[in-house]
């Protein structure tokens, strides 16, 4: 005699055990999936802001044509022996694309510029000291923006030691971070300083020339329209100082007689010998009758 016996599981047995682990590993397994693709997005958007410089374009540099500059019509050999050092705020990402500001004074032919972050300023003092060493016409101009206003001050008074004027200081909307205001260094010779609309008469740096730009927050001011015009016409002051040195040909009765460069060796067929000066060329004849003469005696010589 057999007995089948059937045997059911209470609810929340084993089996239902197994099933919703099933599930939750399927659930598991399908949710990455989904999220991978936010993750990735959120990845490449992290290294995309961690970029230098990769948020300048949310203020371009509008400026006119560099040939419509004011200091357009100034000899190269001036704008030359004019250094300028850029020095950035606390704005590793460049929102105020103060390298565009660089960009734009290569532009204008002032091709000696320099532009850092704030750590460069302990670099640019010892550029400073190499180019007065070198370049004897050299005009040093600082541009500092943000908390690099303050860094651009504290370099030109680190120079001052070493007997080194600095020709233009120029502050933009600085001081924003700093317990100690801005000042005139005693070794600036002008200091022009540029706030945006929101700052108030305690920004004002006393002895320098104070200028308020208008429609435009703290990251705008270094590409607005009126800074790049009061740059230009600094930058523009700053060159006409320097000496123009031309070298004219000495003429008159004692003057040395111009000769040309010497020729280099294996080149010596090109140089005039007595045959191409004509030397051994019969003198020529006065007239008929000696031409007659000359041929009668060839005659009876037999040529």
């Amino acid at each position: 005699m057999s007995v089948d016996l059937m045997v059911s599981e209470a609810p929340g047995g084993p089996a239902a055990a197994r099933d919703t682990a099933s599930q939750a590993n399927r659930g598991a397994t399908a949710m990455p999936r989904g999220k991978s693709r936010w993750g990735a997005a959120a990845l490449a958007l992290l290294a995309l802001s961690l970029s230098p410089g990769c948020l300048r374009f949310c203020h371009p540099v509008e400026a006119p044509p560099p040939e419509e500059a004011a200091c357009h019509e100034l000899p190269q050999a001036c704008k030359n022996h004019v250094y300028v050092f850029f020095v950035h705020g606390l704005d590793p990402l460049d929102l105020a694309n103060l390298s565009g500001v660089n960009d734009h004074v290569r532009s204008l032919g002032f091709i000696k510029t320099y532009y850092g972050q704030p750590f460069h300023v302990y670099h640019f003092a010892g550029e400073l000291r190499k180019v007065h060493e070198c370049d004897p016409e050299a005009r040093f101009v600082l541009v500092g923006f943000s908390y690099g206003a303050g860094l651009a001050r504290d370099l030109a008074g680190a120079v001052e030691k070493d007997g080194i004027a600095v020709d233009l200081l120029i502050y933009i909307d600085g001081a924003r971070l700093e317990a100690s205001p801005l000042t005139s260094p005693p070794n600036v010779v002008r200091v022009v300083n540029v706030l945006g609309p929101d700052r108030d008469d305690n920004a004002n740096v006393p002895g320098a020339e104070n200028h308020v730009v208008d429609d435009v927050w703290h990251f705008g001011t270094p590409t607005h329209p009126q800074t790049l015009r009061i740059l230009e016409q600094e930058l523009g002051a700053v060159a006409e100082r320097v000496p123009v040195v031309q070298t004219l040909p000495v003429t008159g009765p004692g003057a040395m007689p111009v000769l040309p460069p010497p020729l280099p060796a294996g080149w010596g067929f090109l140089r005039p010998d007595g045959h191409a000066r004509g030397a051994e060329r019969p003198p020529p004849m006065a007239d008929a009758s000696q031409q007659s003469a000359v041929s009668g005696q060839r005659s009876a010589k037999g040529w």
